[in-house]
C-alpha cells in the first residue's frame, strides 16, 4: 500500500509552529513557554553546545561572547530606518506580544562550560537576564546599490556584548 506524500505525517522540530486546520483544535506556537525547562516529560532537552576556542593548539577561550537577535526584521511595527516600535519581544500573528521567547544560558555541563538555548531550568540562574540579554538595538551601516559609494544605517538586530563565562 502506498501512502500520498501531502498524507504522510511531517517531522517537526522543537519550535515549529503547528498550522491550524478547520478540524485541528491544537495550535503551538514557537513563543509559547514549551522550550526545555528541566521537564524532560513535557518538554525536550536542550539544544546545548561549547565555545568556539582560539590559540595555536584551539585550546583559549575568546574573551567575549555575543547575544544577537535580528528580531526588528520580523516584526511588523519596527521601523528599522529609525528603531522605533522594535521590541525585544515579538508580536504574535494576532499582534500581541508574544507570552515567551527563547534565550541562552549555560551550564556546567560533565566539567564543561556549555551554552543552552531554552526557557528557565531550576537550579541554573546563569540566563544573563533572559530576554534582556540580547541587549538594545545595534544600528548597521550598509553600502548603497549604485549609491557610489553612500551608505544607510538600518536597524535589523538587537545585541549585548558580554565576558566570555567559558
Amino acid at each position: 500500500m502506498t501512502t500520498s506524500a501531502s498524507r504522510r505525517p511531517r517531522p517537526c522540530c522543537t519550535g515549529c509552529r503547528v498550522v491550524p486546520t478547520p478540524t485541528s483544535a491544537l495550535t503551538v506556537s514557537p513563543y509559547t513557554p514549551v522550550w526545555p525547562d528541566g521537564n524532560t516529560t513535557l518538554h525536550p532537552t536542550p539544544f546545548q553546545f561549547t565555545s568556539a576556542r582560539t590559540g595555536a593548539n584551539f585550546d583559549q577561550p575568546y574573551e567575549r561572547a555575543a547575544f544577537e537577535a535580528d528580531l526588528p526584521a520580523i516584526e511588523p511595527t519596527c521601523n528599522r530606518t529609525t528603531g522605533a516600535g522594535c521590541t525585544l519581544i515579538p508580536l504574535t500573528d494576532n499582534g500581541e506580544p508574544a507570552q515567551f521567547y527563547p534565550f541562552f544560558t549555560n551550564a556546567d555541563v560533565r566539567g564543561t562550560c556549555t551554552w543552552q538555548f531554552r526557557n528557565d531550568i531550576p537550579g541554573n540562574p546563569r540566563n544573563f537576564g533572559r530576554n534582556a540579554q540580547y541587549g538594545s538595538l545595534l544600528p548597521l551601516t550598509y553600502l548603497r546599490f549604485g549609491g557610489g559609494g553612500s551608505t544607510n544605517v538600518r536597524f535589523n538586530d538587537f545585541r549585548n556584548v558580554i565576558s566570555n563565562p567559558c
